[in-house]
């Protein structure tokens, strides 16, 4: 059975840190997630609102997807919160790239 409270954890500002490798700089970008309803969520990322957010409660953790655009690709964003730590990867088949974050809480 899926637990509202775990995924009541997201609600607010992270930081992701969306650098290439672990060895370049960090490259930070604000995610927020401003609200949950049910299995879905809304919020913004790169200061920009996103699309498609949605949750799956129902493995102990939270999982998370939702997509963004910048007018060339696409981006499908996942992640999975765990423990209060936030960790993903993107995806943007118009770039052939994939790309790992993490996030922590913002302050």
């Amino acid at each position: 059975m899926a637990d509202d409270s775990l995924a009541d954890e997201l609600l607010g500002t992270w930081i992701v840190d969306l650098r290439p490798t672990p060895d370049s700089d960090p490259y930070l970008q604000e995610f927020t997630i401003h609200a949950i309803e049910g299995d879905r969520f809304s919020g913004t990322f790169y200061s920009t609102q996103f699309e498609d957010g949605v949750l799956n409660r129902n493995w102990g953790v939270v999982y998370l997807a939702f997509t963004t655009a910048d007018g060339r690709t696409s981006y499908h964003h996942s992640g999975k919160l765990e423990a209060g730590n936030l960790t993903g990867s993107t995806h943007a088949p118009g770039r052939q790239m994939l790309s790992v974050w993490s996030a922590t809480r913002a302050e």
